[in-house]
């Protein structure tokens, strides 16, 4: 495969800024000099480092930051690109509206992700003796859950530009979306197969291999990878107050909003009353005249701070695979079951079941919304919304102008009005076609 010499400028220009973060980790050196980077200081990479252990294990905790931070940035952009959020700024709105130029302003933070983790594994394979396997097992499960990224939210045809520990930039062709599942299964299962004794881990790397399995229409595999996944277990990232690229960019805060029925085809995220609102999909209210209203506009209120953990897999997507698995082999009871005992025991207080009209004595059609509808409440903002609406087109016999927000948008001030794109997939970084000799653009944009 073509190479290219690494030089420290070329890497910011191919990455933007969590290019730039992961630029100066090598020199830094520990989790806190990693997220407080002081470029006129650290310009050059220390060669030394990289072959210490030490060195090796700090280079482990920078990753685990940047995963952090392209975890919330994935869930903000496919929350924009879907219906979960709709753009309140000008800034955002082109990703709203799935236009082309807003998907490449929007952050491509996944490829320094995977090259982190890459380059993370190489200098810990160096010091077979201390045993690094706990290590390898979690940075192949966030390999894996970064091409699942790839997947969802990229056009077919990405590449997957390596970034060994020292060396030159490797450079691949475009992958398909069904070789990047199959990709991300492979690396799921290597995290595995270092026998895994950590649950946190052990959920991200079953979990996310369910997921894979899910997208590529392999229900029965998918049900098994997740079958030992407690209901309780989870995997989260978490963020640091006053870091810039280590906070939650999903918080009220932020220029973002929710509208019911986006596009016309959006799920209502908002009830008539706060009273009513469903507590899987918080939003913000306010005290008004002795009464508790919902703000204008509504910003989702699931993450409270900066620094609110994001879950990237949990026991209860476990039990969402199970319930579409026994969907697909039309096991109406086990499915209700698994959506209802999610009802009962995942959330306290508990909610009420699912009514007998919506499940069991429900029509096909009817089954397959509340299913994805279950599934949108309770992964709202997580970065799975995006690979949901896919499958209902890809395996489901859904469309574009039936499943996303479609038509006329209309910006917030209700002055500026544009059409959503049909488009709704991301390609790759401009700064790809630049410098990688091998990729083409995108083999093709179907979903």
């Amino acid at each position: 495969m073509p190479t290219i010499p690494f030089r420290r400028s070329v890497w910011p220009r191919m990455y933007g800024t969590v290019g730039v973060l992961f630029s100066f980790v090598c020199a830094a050196c520990s989790l806190d000099n990693l997220v407080r980077v002081d470029p006129a200081t650290q310009e050059q990479l220390d060669p030394d480092v990289l072959h210490t252990y030490s060195g090796a294990v700090s280079l482990y905790r920078g990753t685990i930051g940047i995963s952090a931070a392209v975890a919330t940035e994935i869930a903000r952009n496919t929350g924009l690109m879907t219906d979960e959020l709709r753009a309140d700024g000008a800034g955002m709105l082109d990703v709203d509206a799935r236009n082309e130029r807003g998907f490449q302003n929007a952050g491509n933070g996944v490829w320094p992700l995977l090259a982190a983790t890459q380059r993370t594994i190489d200098a810990l394979r160096q010091f077979p003796e201390q045993k690094p396997e706990p290590y390898l097992a979690e940075l192949y499960a966030l390999q894996g859950i970064a091409v699942v990224w790839l997947s969802e939210a990229y056009c077919s045809g990405v590449p997957l530009t390596k970034t060994p520990l020292t060396g030159n930039f490797v450079y691949t062709r475009g992958y398909t979306t069904t070789e990047l599942l199959r990709h991300a299964v492979a690396l799921f299962d290597t995290a595995l197969a270092f026998g895994v004794d950590n649950e946190r881990v052990a959920t991200l790397a079953r979990v996310g291999k369910g997921r894979a399995l899910l997208n590529l229409n392999e229900y029965p595999a998918a049900e098994e990878a997740v079958r030992s996944v407690p209901t309780s277990h989870t995997y989260v990232v978490h963020f640091r107050e006053g870091i810039a690229l280590h906070q939650n960019l999903l918080t009220s805060d932020g220029p973002i909003d929710v509208v019911n029925a986006e596009g016309g085809n959006g799920l209502r995220w908002i009830a008539m009353t706060p009273a009513l609102q469903d507590p899987r999909v918080r939003m913000t209210t306010q005290e008004t005249g002795g009464s508790t209203l919902f703000t204008s506009p509504v910003r989702p209120a699931k993450y409270q701070g900066s620094t609110t953990i994001q879950h990237l897999a949990d026991g209860i997507e476990a039990r969402l695979i199970e319930a579409e698995a026994a969907l697909r082999v039309k096991d109406t009871v086990l499915w209700a079951q698994r959506l209802n005992d999610l009802r009962v025991s995942a959330i306290t207080p508990a909610i009420p079941p699912l009514s007998i009209d919506s499940t069991l004595s429900a029509d096909s059609t009817m089954r397959v919304n509340v299913l994805f509808r279950e599934r949108a409440y309770w992964l709202y903002l997580t970065g799975h919304r995006q690979g949901d609406l896919r499958r209902l087109i890809r395996q489901y016999g859904g469309s574009v102008a039936s499943t996303y927000p479609f038509g006329e948008y209309h910006f917030p001030n209700d002055q500026d009005r544009i059409i959503y794109s049909p488009e709704v997939t991301m390609s790759a970084s401009l700064d790809e076609a630049r410098f990688n000799p091998l990729y083409r653009g995108c083999e093709n944009r179907d979903p």
